[in-house]
């Protein structure tokens, strides 16, 4: 069992705690539980045990838990081919007076959701081995809140302020184009709730949050001489994204993130790209590039109070 004994010191069994590599399958994020199992080893005085395992992946980065077993950790990377096998050695960084790191361990996608890997002592023999199932990532909702509406001494609209919120707590504000009859690449959206998710786009080939039924409101003349409203969808090829961007034109009718707006530019957000990273990263699962894992389920509501 995993546990500290008298003679065999070097062959106390923990688990990986893994990170992900540049070359590392971006499917391997998220959260993956499941078991580790140790065959018996009468020459080593070992029975044969079993313990839960509990890893989250983010980024490079991540936590691992052994509940029963009070320690766990990171791993550091040392090989691996896309697709293939990969190597990481073990860093305890807690519970180290209960299991002993500095173990490899080795893992392969069996598939999405599935990854078999076993841990070896420094010959690389095996000691331990197991299978870890990818969990569902937790739904992110986005709320939107429009602040205000910023105009020139002429009265020309400039822009449209806001604050972004993620399942009810603040993240960061936004920027968006002002309301121009919906039009593509020179309005903000209307308001309303959207669905959403992670696609790739010529722009954004790592994936990008992207809503995916905006309607646009569209004012026209009746044959009465009278303005009507009228929702028509937008062109599938033409996207509303939340992205990465500073000004109102870069925007294009879609949402700009950042983390403050310029003191002398009501117009201009800062910080975009470490924000709209900062908010994969925390929220979506990314992999070692930085992109978001395109199974989160994603809700964005956009409001008003001005």
């Amino acid at each position: 069992m995993k546990m500290r004994m008298k003679k065999n010191i070097g062959y106390f069994l923990t688990l990986l705690f893994f990170t992900i590599s540049q070359t590392l399958s971006a499917q391997s994020y998220g959260t993956w539980n499941g078991s580790a199992s140790q065959d018996a080893n009468p020459a080593l005085n070992m029975p044969a045990s079993s313990y839960a395992v509990s890893l989250k992946l983010s980024g490079q980065g991540g936590t691992i838990d052994f509940p029963s077993l009070g320690c766990g950790g990171t791993v550091s990377y040392i090989s691996g081919q896309r697709g293939g096998t990969y190597t990481y050695r073990e860093n305890l960084s807690y519970g180290t007076g209960k299991c002993l790191g500095g173990l490899n361990i080795r893992f392969s996608l069996v598939n999405l959701t599935t990854m078999n890997w076993e841990e070896t002592d420094p010959q690389g023999n095996s000691l331990t081995h197991g299978t870890l199932t990818r969990a569902a990532p937790p739904a992110v909702n986005i709320l939107i809140k429009r602040i205000g509406k910023k105009i020139t001494p002429n009265k020309i609209f400039k822009c449209t302020q806001g604050m972004l919120s993620v399942n009810g707590e603040y993240f960061c504000n936004t920027l968006e184009l002002a309301f121009d009859n919906d039009k593509n690449y020179v309005s903000s959206i209307a308001v309303g709730q959207y669905d959403a998710a992670i696609i790739s786009t010529g722009n954004h080939p790592d994936g990008v949050i992207a809503l995916k039924n905006v309607k646009s409101n569209v004012y026209r003349l009746n044959d009465n001489g009278e303005w009507k409203i009228y929702q028509v969808d937008r062109n599938i090829n033409e996207p509303v994204e939340i992205h990465n961007g500073n000004e109102p034109y870069q925007s294009k009718g879609c949402i700009l993130v950042g983390s403050a707006f310029k003191p002398t530019d009501d117009c201009f957000v800062s910080n975009s790209v470490a924000t709209l990273k900062k908010l994969y990263t925390v929220y979506f699962d990314t992999d070692a590039n930085g992109s978001p894992n395109p199974d989160v389920e994603v809700t964005v509501s956009i409001t008003h109070n001005y």
